[in-house]
């Protein structure tokens, strides 16, 4: 399982700042908790503009949204605050 990390707003929205959550990338993973499209375009699959996902602190676009078990996950909206 990967860890998911929530910043700013998206603590309140999911109401919890980490979720454990399996899935084989980072859409998947997304998919398995954003049931209101809150991150993803739903109708498209994609991640929604205004959100710093990042894998073990790497840009998930720059790892290929691959992910394994005991990756951390951290989700930022760019309103993320202080």
């Amino acid at each position: 399982m990967s860890k998911v990390i929530f910043f700013g707003p998206l603590v309140q929205a999911f109401n919890s700042k980490e979720i454990e959550v399996k899935g084989e990338d980072v859409l998947q993973v997304l998919k398995n908790i954003d049931k209101k499209g809150i991150i993803l375009d739903l109708d498209n699959n994609t991640i929604r503009p205004g959100y710093i996902i990042l894998i073990n602190g790497i840009d998930w676009r720059i790892k290929g949204g691959k992910i394994t078990d005991n990756d951390l996950i951290q989700v930022i909206p760019i309103n993320h605050g202080g």
